[in-house]
């Protein structure tokens, strides 16, 4: 009997699921939140897991993250919100299906066993009856016999449905293939124009990998320093310096030694973010840094987030690089006019969820409240790129990131070597620098507004 592992705060609605999949002969494993999935995952198996978005403690997402570090199986998620960024994210998580509440069971029950049909597939090596198949060119490694991905010498951690698509790619080496063949052989369903599922596979497996000097490396999404933990190297009542220096398993991602040291100094109202990065090893290395750094806006409540702005002093007009939906840079499109140097917090203007910007003239960037005050001031003349992300639907987050970049993430106008990307820092061996920014914060007493 296979076990169906269903995590969702809403108890009638696990009650539901538990009686459709228990009719169609599974056995139901009840979780009411996330820290209960990875509880019972460290001691039990699992054949599938269904789990809700938004829960108290741990949710969904956190929680998909965690299964996906240590297991591939089949993975469900249950959501309330239906835009298409949300299944894009989740998806882009590692989950395999996503399905929109209110949902119909029977839909539910079919789904389950389209994931468990491909999971026993992928666990016993493919079809049955049929030849072990294997594909081994560039240094990747793909065995249809044993569902296993190698990239030089390095197992890739890919999901059953990830597999998957790599392997149809490969049988089709050298062939175009299109969204909807791709779609509807490895997910066995009719494919629908709007579907954004395929490429938000295809943006996680190409995250996966970097060239250098040809040669593919595996990597996590964002870069690895992110995962990394860092030493305390030195903390005053006004700084605390941090470092991160390579390791073995760095050095399997990242082929360089190095030592990246980020300091915070406090100074009033503004705090200073500086990174040192020396190259310690014998050739040249290749290095890109991203801020993620999001700010409340508005601050007051019951504000529409659409009376901000941000503001770019010294432009005019802006041209900037929206994402696709595979999260790939596009290229450039017509320029936004804007009104006192201000790009309005509005869907009109800001729906791509992120907005890259090239070398803003003054290298400054204001998140401005309605009454024309900045409260956030970023200055970030080391760094060539500044990218703006906020979630577009729902439109009224209340939050938006202002983000010093030092180079553009992969762009559908560039290639995946790192030394030919746009921006990319060189350090020749035995050489540092050091790449700082700097945050302002502005409060306003009520009696200033107005």
């Amino acid at each position: 009997m296979q076990t169906i592992l269903v995590c969702d705060d809403d108890k009638q609605i696990v009650e539901a699921i538990d009686i459709y999949l228990t009719g169609e002969g599974f056995e139901v494993i009840k979780a009411y939140d996330g820290y209960e999935v990875l509880e019972y995952l460290e001691s039990h198996d699992a054949d599938l897991l269904i789990i809700d978005v938004m829960m108290p403690g741990l949710d969904g997402i956190r929680t998909t993250l965690k299964v996906r570090e240590n297991s591939s199986i089949p993975i469900i998620i249950l959501s309330a919100k239906s835009e298409d960024t949300d299944k894009i994210l989740g998806l882009n998580i590692g989950a395999d299906d996503y399905i929109t509440k209110p949902f119909n069971p029977l839909e539910l029950v079919a789904r389950v066993k389209t994931q468990l049909r491909r999971y026993t597939r992928y666990n016993q090596g493919g079809q049955p009856g049929g030849e072990a198949q294997e594909h081994d060119f560039r240094g990747l490694q793909i065995s249809r016999a044993t569902h296993k991905c190698v990239l030089f010498g390095e197992e890739l951690p890919l999901t059953p449905l990830e597999f998957s698509i790599l392997w149809y790619l490969c049988q089709h080496r050298g062939q175009v293939v299109s969204s909807e063949a791709l779609f509807e052989a490895v997910w066995g369903e009719r494919y629908f124009e709007s579907n954004n599922t395929v490429m938000s596979h295809i943006a996680r497996l190409r995250e996966n990998t970097y060239c250098l000097d040809g040669q593919p490396y595996a990597i996590s999404t964002h870069g690895f320093a992110r995962d990394m933990v860092f030493s305390l190297v030195e903390q005053g009542e006004d700084h605390i310096s941090l470092q991160l220096a390579d390791t073995p398993e760095t050095r399997k991602v990242y082929p360089f030694s190095f030592s990246l040291t980020v300091t915070y100094t406090l100074e009033g109202n503004r705090l200073k973010k500086c990174h040192r990065v020396e190259n310690r090893s014998d050739k040249d290395m290749y290095y890109e840094l991203g801020a993620h750094d999001g700010f409340r806006a508005p601050v007051e409540p019951g504000v529409p987030m659409s009376s901000w702005s941000i503001r770019l002093p010294g432009v005019e007009r802006v041209q900037f690089y929206g994402m696709d939906e595979s999260c790939t840079l596009t290229p450039k499109g017509e320029a936004i006019p804007l009104e006192n140097g201000k790009l309005p917090l509005t869907p009109s203007t800001y729906g791509l969820d992120t907005m890259v910007l090239d070398r803003p003239p003054r290298a400054t960037a204001q998140l401005v409240d309605g009454w024309g005050h900045p409260r956030v001031t970023v200055e970030f003349p080391d760094f060539d790129y500044l990218g703006l992300w906020t979630a577009d639907k729902p439109f009224d987050t209340g939050y938006v990131c202002i983000e010093p970049w030092s180079s553009l993430p992969d762009a559908t106008f560039v290639g995946r070597e790192l030394s030919q990307k746009a921006g990319v820092r060189r350090l020749a061996p035995g050489e540092s620098e050091e790449l700082s920014y700097l945050t302002t914060i502005n409060h306003r007493d009520k009696e200033e507004k107005g």
